[in-house]
């Protein structure tokens, strides 16, 4: 009787060996297969594309009209705003729209802060300005209304050559970092 008792106590803890053996091998198969995956989503998202929205004037010069464009996914926020700016200043390729950064506009760079993209521009940006109020509050919402679609921005802070601007032509308040406006897009409102 004890022979059998130690006989199936044996073979008891066997069995408990190899299910926490198998349920161990499973369980690094299992985060192996996970870590696989992720770095295969990781590296799939870095060659990936994405749609982003960018703001050009309509013919009439009185809003923003959205367009579609795609980019190449970064995982550098700034590095991702910067491209975005980079096809805004190439403008629209709708022939229905209007550019609205001036021309030989670059940008300079853009840092991201507390969610608040910090955008240096050449100084062509007021340089080569056509001038106006409408014109300017078309220039700097188009910037700010593309950059604000990113989930990680909620303001924009112009900045050109590297300095604080009041304004770029004399019409748009530029002191503080400025939010998305849906009033100068066509028909959101």
């Amino acid at each position: 009787m004890i022979c059998l008792v130690l006989f199936l106590h044996i073979i008891g803890c066997k069995s408990d060996e190899e299910e926490i053996n198998t349920k161990g091998n499973k369980s690094v198969q299992d985060n192996k297969s996970k870590n696989q995956t992720n770095n295969e989503e990781n590296s799939s998202k870095q060659g990936e594309k994405s749609i982003i929205t960018l703001y050009f004037s309509d013919a009439n010069a009185e809003y923003l009209v959205p367009e579609k464009r795609e980019i190449s996914n970064s995982s550098n926020n700034s590095k991702q705003a910067e491209t975005a700016i980079k096809e805004l200043i190439k403008g629209p390729e709708s022939s229905d729209l209007e550019a609205t950064i001036p021309s030989g506009s670059r940008i300079l760079g853009v840092q991201i802060q507390d969610h608040t993209a910090y955008v240096n521009f050449s100084n062509e940006i007021v340089k080569n300005h056509p001038g106006g109020g409408a014109g300017e509050l078309l220039t700097v919402y188009s910037i700010v209304n593309t950059l604000c679609r990113f989930s990680f921005i909620n303001k924009v802070k112009l900045l050109v050559e590297g300095a604080n601007v009041d304004t770029l032509v004399g019409h748009v308040d530029l002191t503080q970092p400025l939010e998305l406006d849906e009033n100068i897009i066509k028909n959101s409102r």
